[in-house]
């Protein structure tokens, strides 16, 4: 009896054990399906606002500009604009879908639109003049952040595409080459929201009502 036992429970680990390393490779993540009132989760239970809160504070940002501009950048339009385009990027590196892709793309000029009109008129220029570059921060460590196991996919090239991108859609121009090597990659690669140090604290405080409310294109502040 004690042999079938122990046969039973080292299967049931054997079974788990893929199951949860799976869910760290890009390669087995689905996209969840564009719903027109709600925004799609991001993978692994990571939170919008908590990687935003980590890409601004590798900034340095003078102070009374930081207290101004974190509002903005965890403002509602400014988490939509982030999570759709993080899998309107997924989509495109590895599941591409030109319909949902579409969809996500007319939700997120919306939710820019929301964005801009949150700016106030005197910090305008200057606040889009980072954003984009932000924007592009934020999406690449979520990428890594979701996926260790997946980390030679976001290479050099990536960061190319995905920056070319975001500066196109936000300014309508490109950005200088290689501008992502100025990003404190040492600040962002450090043990974050998925880290170990972390664990447990993200999991206590983790924003669900952002992930699962409905998409509101506004000026709302968490």
């Amino acid at each position: 009896m004690s042999t079938q036992s122990d046969k039973l429970r080292k299967s049931k680990v054997a079974k788990y054990i893929p199951k949860e390393s799976s869910n760290k490779n890009v390669e087995n993540c689905q996209y969840p399906g564009f719903k027109v009132k709600q925004l799609s989760e991001l993978p692994r239970h990571l939170d919008a606002a908590d990687l935003w809160d980590l890409v601004i504070k590798a900034q340095n940002f003078k102070r009374a500009v930081f207290k101004v501009w974190r509002k903005l950048f965890l403002s509602e339009a400014s988490i939509a604009v982030f999570q759709d385009s993080f899998w309107w990027w997924f989509l495109q590196q590895f599941q591409t879908n030109q319909e949902d892709q579409d969809h996500l793309f007319d939700r997120i000029a919306g939710s820019f639109v929301g964005l801009f009109q949150c700016v106030p008129r005197n910090t305008k220029d200057a606040f889009f003049q980072v954003y984009p570059d932000c924007l592009s921060q934020v999406i690449y460590v979520a990428f890594c952040e979701a996926f260790p196991e997946s980390t030679t996919y976001f290479d050099d090239e990536f960061k190319d595409g995905l920056v070319d991108l975001i500066f196109q859609w936000v300014s309508g121009l490109k950005p200088q080459k290689f501008v992502w090597k100025k990003w404190n990659l040492d600040c962002l690669k450090k043990t974050t929201v998925n880290g170990n140090e972390k664990d447990t604290i993200t999991r206590s405080t983790v924003k669900d009502s952002i992930r699962s409310k409905p998409v509101v294109q506004g000026c709302k502040y968490f």
